[in-house]
């Protein structure tokens, strides 16, 4: 760009210095022996100011070329700053999103170690409760006395008396089984006890009576283990 304007500046002071002299060189006396030296020089001059013409017409198309540069570079100049804005953008956004994934991480983390220590409590207090019930002795089961009696009295199809052996326990609720006198090993039906009379005889509710059977007198009643 400074060449050209130099070129330019140039042309102009050659232009100011070859017209005036160009005057200068008309010829003051008109002879008849100057006519062709004084053709030779408009000749001469008319190439000149062709030239300059040409020239001209060249530094203004270079003019035309280096405005279109300098349009061409506010573009890219444009398009450069743009690019900055978008690149510190991008460099916020990215890490603002890491700040964000190491704070997450921090979360993160702490949560695995408090889920690791909830599950070491609970594993500790599971290990415990295995050490204590080990431990502990086992529950002895009820031990009943049999048998009980014997039915004395079927009424109707929901209850039987029977008669309750010395030294046998009967309490209201209790589940007896009923067994045929004939077979005793066989179990044909299932009482509740609803009623103690006395100290030998109670009552009880018929909750079950397999198919085919039917209490009798002399049936065997004992406690369902």
């Amino acid at each position: 760009m400074r060449c050209i304007g130099r070129l330019s500046i140039s042309a102009a002071l050659l232009a100011l210095v070859v017209l005036p002299l160009a005057a200068q060189k008309t010829p003051r006396y008109k002879k008849p022996d100057d006519e062709g030296l004084h053709f030779v020089v408009l000749r001469e001059f008319s190439k000149v100011n062709a030239q300059l013409s040409d020239l001209a017409a060249r530094l203004e198309a270079l003019e035309k070329d280096v405005a279109g540069i300098k349009q061409q570079a506010g573009a890219v100049a444009s398009d450069a700053r743009a690019t900055q804005t978008a690149v510190r953008d991008t460099d916020r956004n990215v890490t603002q999103k890491l700040v964000d994934t190491d704070q997450k991480l921090v979360t993160l983390r702490n949560d695995v170690i408090q889920l690791r220590s909830d599950l070491a409590n609970l594993t500790d207090l599971i290990r415990r409760n295995q050490t204590a019930m080990m431990a502990a002795p086992a529950a002895q089961p009820e031990v009943l006395q049999e048998p009980v009696g014997y039915v004395t009295e079927v009424v109707g199809d929901s209850e039987v008396k029977f008669s309750v052996g010395a030294g046998s326990v009967v309490r209201r609720g209790m589940r007896l089984g009923v067994y045929a006198a004939a077979d005793p090993k066989t179990q044909i039906g299932i009482l509740v006890v609803s009623e103690i009379v006395d100290a030998n005889n109670a009552k009880a509710e018929i909750i079950r009576k397999d198919p085919g059977a039917t209490f009798k007198f002399s049936d065997l009643v004992r406690p369902i283990s």
